[in-house]
């Protein structure tokens, strides 16, 4: 869990916008998830984040 925050945290200097999306998802998601599932969900919210960032710019470069 520490380090996704250490990943996130020298992310973020270069993707602000990454990093906003990032913890809204996170807080909006975080009170469904115990805190046996809690580092799971990170992962899961991290995943769909990243697929939703690449097929935003996969839709810049097609057009």
């Amino acid at each position: 869990m520490q380090l996704f925050g250490n990943l996130f945290y020298l992310y973020r200097l270069f993707r602000f916008q990454f990093f906003l999306e990032y913890t809204a998802f996170f807080q909006l998601t975080a009170c469904l998830f115990n805190s046996y599932l809690y580092g799971l969900s990170e992962v899961f919210i991290l995943m769909y984040v990243c697929l939703v960032r690449y097929a935003n710019c996969s839709q810049h470069i097609r057009s």
